[in-house]
Order: structure tokens, then sequence, then C-alpha cells
């Protein structure tokens, strides 16, 4: 009759596969953690670091649990290198020649190509076509039947082209049937440059002539090169807000218009038009290949690094946009050569925000062809939404107003609102993360990035700034582990946390993202504050970047610091038994919302509040014949643990459960529960502060059994039934704050 006691953002993990053993009945209590993660065995914890990699790795290792990093490797100050990372981190390596070479764009435009819908980016495609038909995977324009006009124009998506590049070439795939007069004009070819209104800055043309063939009824290559202007970073004050604003370099023209104009002379056949920026074309030439090659081995085979296999994968491009997905699988082809192709080594790896756009993220699935992908969560809070951590602040007297957050009301407002929030991330960030990732192929896995931070506007003095519509706040470290917890449930592999900040000092920066820990240096100059929630931020007076004053901010860093190093800790307490598990499905309970193949092997999630909404998602995973279920409590309060009941659809029969983390075991019937008190806390505490928090790791298995003598009786725990309901307690005993 006990049920499990949830944590709030706490979960827990079981699984059940079939055997050939039968013990007696046993009913044992269990007193159990308040948290359950799951991963790999070498699992990636770590830190998302990009240039900011100078770090005192053994306190990180000590401290934060992180056993991975990310940065630019090398033999600068701030890189990670041989001589700075002695505690034996795994690296993600950011080189500056993979750097530049992932930033290549090409994009290919198959004449004949069709969109799916209106406006889809899942392909290339022109828009419009004035004349001609299809042929094969070709457009075709035939002397006599069709008139003269554009035979493609308009392609989509015209609008992607970034990263600062100025120089590209259209190249024309074209070919002719006859030559009847060397002088006939063929086509035009066009390249225009468009602003946001679509009006034409300059259009590049070029004319093909019969005589520009060499010969007929082959296809032949043309090419116009022509370019992107860069605007300059410039600074100006924002005449509506007052507000100082930095406009970064962007280019001059928004959109390009590639279209070809058949004259109607000759039988004509269009292939396809590719646009490459000067990267590019080197890159798809091989002119990069040798330095690729040398770049990588060169510190992946240092002596120290070698060695110990440090370095696991290569990071190409950040947040790659759709002009460098093919660019991107063309330089990890080169890395699996180096490292051999089922090597776990040396792979390509990004973070991608494209999860939020899911025709985008599955192209970039499809094209670039990654082993993994790091999902990025962005700032996930919005200020909209009140924050417990400003509500104790506020009233505790640590800070004067609300900054920016909305003012806590209640309880249930904060809860509604933020379980809201939760809801739109899970089915458009989640969801689509865990399902496009494993319908990509199923050894593609996603790694999750949480981030950490929060936007404060120096100008305001506030986490909002009027005219932005985007206003984020710091999550709180329950919030944080529900993210985290949630991102478990569907599938992630990886938690790879992004601690964003930016300087306090820096007061020449309006924006402000207080992320882990501060960038100020504590007095004796060794620690970066992570041991208070508070800082002491210069703020702007009157929009003045001169004339400041300083404003006491909640930022989080305590309590981010501390959660971050508890999850590290539940993580790598039973990561080995989620490693190898293939992710199924998904279901929130709390909308009924379903993802990947969701069996339907829970049957129904309760909670002891009568009435209320379950807010659970139930992960259901796979692996050597058995079935694991990971539950996760959402609610986002300390005070709202719940006792959750899950109920299995097992088939009738006995069922050996055993506790993998203590070794403890039963056996109960299909409608029996049990409650086990034995589970020893001291084997995963984790000390922090100045007492121990309760980290999770309690993994049930069950095991179907061949039957040897069960009764009827429904009372009776060895009777057969359709479904096995699995209960626990969770004391409720939450760390330090």
């Amino acid at each position: 009759k006990n049920s499990t006691f949830l944590q709030a953002a706490g979960c827990f993990l079981f699984r059940a596969i079939e055997g050939s053993i039968y013990a007696a009945t046993l009913t044992i209590s269990l007193v159990l953690p308040r948290l359950v993660f799951a991963q790999q065995t070498d699992i990636p914890r770590g830190m998302i670091m990009f240039g900011d990699a100078k770090a005192v790795y053994g306190q990180m290792r000590d401290s934060l649990g992180i056993n991975w990093v990310q940065g630019y490797t090398g033999v600068a100050n701030e890189h990670i290198g041989p001589d700075t990372n002695t505690v034996g981190f795994k690296v993600i390596s950011i080189r500056a020649n993979l750097d530049l070479v992932s930033t290549a764009q090409h994009m290919r435009y198959e004449a004949e190509a069709l969109p799916l819908q209106s406006g889809d980016w899942s392909r290339n495609y022109f828009a419009t076509r004035a004349t001609g038909s299809r042929a094969d995977t070709t457009w075709v324009c035939q002397r006599g039947l069709d008139s003269p006009g554009y035979m493609v124009s308009t392609p989509v998506p015209d609008s992607t082209f970034y990263y600062g590049h100025t120089n590209y070439i259209a190249t024309f795939r074209l070919k002719i049937g006859d030559k009847s007069n060397p002088s006939w004009n063929v086509v035009t070819l066009h390249v225009k440059g468009l602003d946001n209104n679509r009006n034409v800055l300059y259009d590049s043309i070029k004319t093909v002539t019969e005589d520009s063939f060499t010969t007929t009824n082959t296809y032949q290559i043309f090419r116009k090169s022509f370019t992107i202007p860069q605007q300059a970073a410039t600074q100006h004050v924002d005449v509506k807000a007052g507000r100082p604003h930095v406009t970064t370099a962007t280019p001059a023209i928004s959109h390009i218009d590639i279209s070809v104009y058949w004259y109607g002379n000759v039988n004509t056949w269009l292939d396809y038009v590719d646009v490459d920026d000067d990267v590019s074309l080197n890159l798809f030439a091989g002119v990069y290949d040798t330095t690729i090659s040398i770049d990588v081995n060169d510190y992946v085979n240092h002596p120290r690094y070698n060695s110990v296999n440090l370095v696991q994968r290569l990071y190409l491009r950040d947040e790659p946009f759709v002009p460098s997905f093919l660019p991107y699988h063309y330089v990890d082809r080169i890395l699996k050569g180096i490292f051999g192709q089922g090597s776990f080594r040396g792979r390509g790896i990004t973070e991608t925000f494209w999860a939020q756009n899911s025709i985008i993220f599955n192209r970039f699935l499809q094209e670039a062809q990654p082993c993994e992908t790091i999902y990025e969560s962005g700032p996930l809070i919005d200020a909209d939404i009140p924050s417990p951590s400003f509500r104790d602040a506020y009233y505790q007297g640590l800070i004067d107003d609300w900054q920016g957050v909305a003012p806590y009301v209640s309880d249930a407002d904060y809860i509604s609102k933020m379980q809201t929030q939760f809801n739109n991330v899970i089915d458009a960030n989640f969801k689509v993360a865990a399902e496009l990732t494993s319908r990509a192929s199923p050894t593609v896995q996603f790694w999750f990035s949480p981030h950490l931070d929060g936007s404060f506007h120096r100008s305001t003095g506030r986490y909002r700034w009027t005219e932005d519509p985007y206003h984020w706040r710091p999550p709180t470290a329950i919030e944080l582990r529900a993210l985290v917890n949630t991102a478990l449930a569907y599938g992630a592999k990886a938690i790879l946390a992004y601690p964003y900040t930016g300087n306090p000092e820096r007061t020449d920066q309006e924006l402000f993202y207080p992320g882990l820990v501060s960038k100020a240096l504590s007095p004796d100059g060794l620690k970066h504050n992570h041991w208070s929630n508070i800082e002491s931020i210069s703020c702007w007076n009157n929009n003045d970047s001169t004339s400041l004053y300083s404003e006491n901010v909640y930022t989080g860093y305590c309590e981010k610091w501390n959660e971050l190093s508890a999850l590290n800790v539940k993580l790598a307490a039973i990561g080995s038994i989620l490693a190898p598990l293939t992710w199924q499905g998904t279901k929130s309970w709390g909308t009924g919302l379903t993802s990947g193949t969701w069996a339907g092997k829970i049957s129904n999630v309760t909670t002891s509040i009568s009435g209320e909404t379950v807010y659970v998602e139930t992960g259901h995973f796979t692996g050597s014949g058995c079935d694991y279920f990971y539950v996760v409590n959402r609610r986002t309060l300390p005070s709202e643990g719940r006792n959750t009941t899950v109920k299995l659809a097992f088939p009738s029969g006995g069922w050996d459960v055993s506790d993998v983390a203590s070794g403890n075991a039963w056996v109960i019937s299909g409608r029996a529960g049990f409650f086990d008190s034995n589970h020893e806390h001291e084997v995963y505490a984790h000390r922090r502060g100045n007492g121990l928090s309760q980290c999770p790791a309690h993994l049930v298995k069950f095991r179907r059994i061949l039957r040897s003598s069960c009764s009827s009786n429904p009372s009776d725990p060895r009777s057969d039934g359709r479904e096995a309901v699995y209960r626990e307690t969770l004391l409720n005993k939450p760390g330090p704050s």
C-alpha cells in the first residue's frame, strides 16, 4: 500500500526482464534517496567552455564531478593543453582550422525539385518556373514548344548565408541539344542581391551563347561570381528606447535571387545550380584535406594525450546553418577516416538549437549525418514566470525588488506558469530532439546542454528590457534538476552544462549573463564566485554607460553550482546501467502527450493528491531483453514531493524485483507491492557545504519468473495479475540550500 514518494523534480528508474528462477515472496521496507539518474559508463558530464578554457581542472573535477570538457585546444594560455589538463578530462577539442573549414557554405538547388509544402526548408528548390517542364532529374525548355521565359527563379531558402564570407560563386550545369547559330543567346544567368523588402540592390549577369558550349548533349559548367558585402559592427542609440545597441557584422543584403532566363532558340536542359563560398569550393576540391589531417594528428597524437585517448571528439562549427550541413559531413568524414569509421574517438560534434525547428533539425541529421548532436536548450525560464529563489531573496532583504522577474503571488500561480513552460519545452524541444535522432539512426544520440544563465540588462537593472520580447531569468536549482531529469527521460545520453556568463567588470557591455560562476575573481585571485547567490553588478544610470551605480543582483551562482555538483554525482552513480539502452518513447501524464513508439507498458500514473494534474514524465528504454522505465516528478517546488503510483501492464505471473544499486531482491506477483528501507544512503551520499545531500541511485529491475505455485487469491502476493504496481517510499530529506 506504499507508493513512490518523489522529491520535487525527482525521478526513479526500474526495469523488467524475463528469467527462469522463482523465489519466496518478500516484503521489505525501502528508504531511498530523492533522485535517480542514468547515463553511460564513460558518461560525458562536462562543461562547454569555448574560449574560456583556462581553469583549474582538478578543482572542477573535485567540486563539480565533471569528467569531460569542451574548448579550444593548443598552447595558448586560455586553451586546453597537455600541461593544463592534468586530471585526465576527456576533451571535445576545438581547433581553429576545423572551425574555419566547417563554416564552408554549399547549397545545391536541383532544377526539377519541388517542395513538400509551400515554404518548406527540408530541401532546396526553385519556387518559380515560367516555362519548360520536368525531364527525369532535369528541367528542359524545348524550342517551338515552350515560350521564352525564366526556366527557374526564386530559390528557397535564399537567406541563409552567414559567417562573414563575402565571395561566392553560383555554378550552373547546362546542356543544349544542337547548334544552329553560334551567336544566338541560349540563357542569361542572373544573381541578384535583395534587401529585406526584396528590392534589387544589384544584378550580376552572365549571358551564355551557343558558342559557349564546346559540344551538344553534354553537360557543361558555367560560373558566375558575386559578393555578399558585410556591414561593419556599429553602435547606435535606439531612439525609441534610448538604449545603446550594438549591431554586429551582418550581410548588407538579406536575400539572393538566382534565375535562368531562356531565349527560346535551342533545346536547353538545366540540371542544378550550386552556390558556394570560396571556403566551400576549396573544401570540396580537397584543398584542405592535408591541412585537416596534419592539424588533428599534431594535437591528438601528442604523447600525453594519445597515450590515454583523452581527445574524444572534434568540435565543428557551433550552431551550423543550412548551407554548412554538407560541409560538416565532408569534414566529419575526414575525421572518421583518421580515427577509423568504428571509432568512438575523433568524430565531429557540434551544438545546435535547431530542435526548435523540426524541419531544419531533421535536415541537419540527414545531410550532416552526425553521430551525436548537442542540443542546446538556450535560456528557457521566462522572467514572466515567478521564482521561488527570488521570492526568498526578496523577503530575506538580499535584493531590493523583483529585478524584472514577475512578483511571486502564490505557489499555485508559479506551478501553473512553470508547468506550462515545461509543456512547451517538451513539445517543441525534447520530443523533437528525441524522435528525430532516433529516427535518423538507432545509433545517433542527442546530448543535452542546459543553459544556466539569465539575461540581465545593465540599462534597466533588470532581467528584462521593455523593447526586448525575450527576457530570461536564471533557473532555480530544482528547475535545473527537472530540466536535466526530463532530458534523460527523453533519451539524452550526456549532460554538458553551458555556464555562459558575462564579466561584471565589463560595464560597457549592456547585457550580462549570470551563469554558473562569476568571472570576477575572489580577493586572492584564485576562485570565481560560486559560493553566493548574490553579485554586485554595475548598472547604467539613465542609460549612460559612463554613469554607474551598483545593484545587488540575484544570480543563483551557489544554488546552481550545488545542484550541478549533485547532479553529476547522481549521473555517475548509475551511468553504466543506462549507457547501452535504446530510448523507445516517453509519455507526459499531465497532457497525455506521447513521444517515440510509446508502447503503453505503463498503464497509469497517479499521485496522492486527488484531482491535481499529474506532472510526471515516464521514459521507456530497452536493452538486453529488458524494459527500463525512467520516471520524473516535474514539480519544481521543494515542498511538492508527491506519493506517486505507477502501474505497469505486465503479463500475469511472478516477477523477480531487485534494486540494482543495493542488490536487495524480492519476488512479487502481478499485483503485489514492496517496501524496502535497507538501502544504504552512504553509498551515494555526496558531501556538499556543511552536510550530506541525498543523491539518487535507485534502480529497480523486474524479471519475469517461472511460476511454481501461485494461488488464485488476489490478496495472495503470489497470485497472478495483469498489472504490476511498483510502489516505494522516498524520504523527503533535501540537502542544504
